[in-house]
């Protein structure tokens, strides 16, 4: 079994610009549900939308730096997005990536990747996101770099968690539902045909019950969830959203997503911070956990 290359951790990519298509976010909007109405008229990219451009780049690293032998044994874990600026349509973003962390665990091993997406015209850097790899049972020898933390408080996360919508900082809560062909129009959207997601038999091959939703279609429906509860519509307050993925969702399943105010927002007069939570409302599993979102005031 092949190791981990860690000379590549530090070295990052060549930058590749990408032009945001109005008719591109809209098409991303529509395939998660989305119903904030300045993603669905183009003025907006869907936040998410954000991972779609630099997609390329961070497989180039994963590429660099994961023997090939690996990858079917990878989980994403963890996505953290940070909005330096809000994604309007019809700029052009050019972006890179850069391995960060080869974090070696008894069950596997988790791969940290950042990426930047400045504005071509400006420079301005747009979207700074870190993608925690995981690869299930896999060895990679040796530990480098600085694992990514999101900064969350876990114990009051817990907390508010545990007492749910009793809680005096339970702000409200917006649920979705995943239709039956939900895996296939985000696939065609977001470039992701991993067969997981689109074919019955080999995501059962794989030891799934059949076809799953795409992680970020997911993290997509909490997104619009924030800004239509926190944001009064408007994407340009979303500065901020970190998620687990912790259960995956099938077509047909419904999502219910409760928010919590953290109160650690109080000090900071430019954000405010909040807590999620997204549960399958079947039987109240978690799907995203340790997950929070800033606003801007």
């Amino acid at each position: 079994m092949s190791a981990f290359d860690i000379t590549k951790i530090g070295e990052p990519t060549d930058f590749s610009s990408v032009l945001l298509e109005p008719d591109a976010g809209i098409a991303y909007a529509k395939a998660t549900n989305d119903p904030i109405e300045l993603h669905l008229d183009g003025t907006y990219m869907p936040p998410i939308y954000g991972v779609v451009p630099v997609w390329e780049k961070v497989f180039e690293v994963v590429s660099g730096v994961v023997p090939e032998e690996h990858f079917f044994s990878v989980v994403h874990g963890e996505q953290d997005m940070i909005f330096h600026k809000p994604i309007r349509s019809s700029i052009e973003l050019k972006s890179r990536a850069i391995g960060q962390s080869v974090s070696v665990k008894d069950s596997g091993t988790t791969l940290v990747v950042k990426s930047e997406s400045f504005d071509s015209n400006t420079d301005e850097l747009i979207l700074e996101q870190y993608f925690t790899m995981f690869f299930r049972g896999v060895d990679g020898e040796n530990n480098v770099g600085q694992a990514h933390d999101t900064g969350i408080d876990l114990e009051l996360y817990k907390a508010q968690i545990a007492k749910g919508e009793q809680s005096e900082d339970f702000v409200g809560s917006v649920q979705a539902h995943f239709d039956d062909d939900q895996t296939f129009r985000y696939a065609q959207a977001s470039g992701d045909f991993m067969p997981i997601h689109i074919d019955e038999e080999f995501a059962k091959s794989v030891g799934l019950p059949g076809m799953i939703i795409h992680g970020l279609c997911t993290m997509a429906t909490a997104s619009w969830a924030a800004i239509e509860r926190l944001c009064s519509g408007d994407p340009a307050k979303l500065a901020r959203i970190a998620v687990r993925f912790s259960k995956p969702l099938r077509p047909g399943d419904d999502l219910i997503t409760r928010i919590f105010n953290t109160q650690s927002g109080e000090g900071k007069s430019e954000r405010a911070t909040y807590f999620l939570s997204s549960n399958r409302v079947s039987d109240n599993e978690t799907i995203l956990t340790n997950a929070l979102v800033e606003v801007l005031k």
